[in-house]
């Protein structure tokens, strides 16, 4: 499995719209893209303005294809206005410790 961990501080006055906005994303991917596992966006307990969002995919290509499908082109542009630019990818790659090995 392929995995994606972001982080992303959202100005207070965006939290609830950014909520919103990530659980739809969330929602549609998981129903809709076929290679799309793991879909979970947490809140920092210390920070509320901090989100870091942990997906798994069942291959890079999969990741790829969430990053360019149809869910992202209907959700992202939202997510930009909400954050602009306050968002990092923290780590990407495979899983070295699967159960499944």
């Amino acid at each position: 499995m392929y995995h994606v961990l972001t982080q992303t501080d959202v100005p207070a006055a965006n939290r609830d719209d950014y909520i919103a906005a990530m659980r739809t994303l969330a929602s549609e991917s998981l129903q809709t893209e076929p290679g799309t596992l793991t879909f979970d966006v947490i809140q920092d307990e210390e920070n509320p303005n901090r989100f870091y969002a942990y997906e798994s995919y069942t291959d890079a290509a999969a990741f790829q294809a969430h990053m360019q499908g149809q869910v992202a082109q209907r959700n992202f542009p939202r997510l930009i206005e909400l954050i602009g630019e306050n968002y990092v990818f923290l780590g990407k790659g495979w899983n070295i410790g699967s159960s499944e090995s």
